[in-house]
């Protein structure tokens, strides 16, 4: 058995039979399990050979964790390589959906990017320090 590890079923909220993930490209979520935010974006649409990892960000284009810590890039890295033998071999790129997160020189998705492990992957994120430019992505 899991003897209580990873949830196989954290992807569809726990519930297998009411969401899909359509195209079985992977979502990571660093949210908070109990937020409505959480919960909104595991029923967002996939974007084709993308992966898409939501968070909370910072105006310093740094990722936080659910008890608001920074994410460093060695340890999105890690967060990655682990859900990454479930990806499809079509994977191009990733896109971080977290407020500032493509924001400045030393935002999280251009540090990200420039690791071996994702050098020819195209990896965005919001420009601002808020969610309102989400479509603004570099």
């Amino acid at each position: 058995g899991l003897a209580g590890g990873i949830n196989y079923y954290l992807y569809v909220d726990n519930n297998p039979m009411l969401f899909i993930d359509d195209s079985g490209l992977l979502k990571i979520n660093l949210l908070e399990p109990d937020s409505k935010e959480y919960k909104q974006f595991e029923r967002t649409k996939d974007i084709p050979d993308k992966t898409i990892i939501a968070a909370h960000g910072n105006y310093k284009g740094d990722i936080i964790d659910v008890n608001k810590n920074i994410i460093s890039v060695q340890m999105l890295v890690e967060i990655i390589q682990e859900h990454a033998k479930d990806w499809p071999a079509n994977i191009t790129g990733i896109d971080i959906r977290a407020c500032g997160a493509g924001y400045g020189d030393e935002s999280i998705a251009k540090r990200l990017s420039t690791q071996p492990v994702f050098v020819d992957f195209i990896v965005r994120g919001p420009e601002g320090d808020d969610c309102s430019r989400r479509n603004n992505m570099v």
